[in-house]
């Protein structure tokens, strides 16, 4: 059994001497690769060590608040719901174009819920069933 000497120090993450590489930028893994935003929306995230910039976060045109769901995906498609209660829909490809922004009077921090060919969204006031009319 290893016993350790000493403790190990490193270099604060972005700093010349750190083992870690630090982008200004991230991008979003999709489909097996990176892939920048649709509509080039990065917005600044600071580093709690610096409280220098760090990376910057993808930004959905159609939402005005923020988006505490996580996203969900069914039929090629991928439903992102934020705060202000507006649902964008992006194609799941390389290129995630915006297919619609829909929008519910109401409030959500729920992840929507997919069953079957329904979608489930718990807003502050109502539950939501969103389905093709039969």
């Amino acid at each position: 059994m290893a016993t350790i000497e000493r403790p190990v120090t490193y270099a604060a993450p972005g700093s010349p001497d750190s083992p870690v590489e630090v982008k200004s930028r991230y991008e979003n893994f999709i489909g097996g690769g990176w892939r920048a935003p649709v509509m080039g929306g990065y917005k600044a995230n600071l580093s709690p060590v610096t409280g220098k910039p760090l990376a910057e976060p993808l930004r959905l045109e159609g939402i005005n608040d923020f988006i505490f769901s996580s996203p969900v995906g069914a039929a090629g498609r991928i439903y992102v719901t934020g705060r202000d209660g507006s649902t964008v829909v992006l194609r799941h490809d390389r290129e995630n174009a915006t297919l619609a922004v829909n929008h519910l009077d109401d409030s959500f921090t729920a992840s929507a819920a997919l069953v079957g060919k329904e979608m489930y969204l718990r807003g502050e006031r109502f539950l939501y069933c969103i389905a093709e009319k039969q």
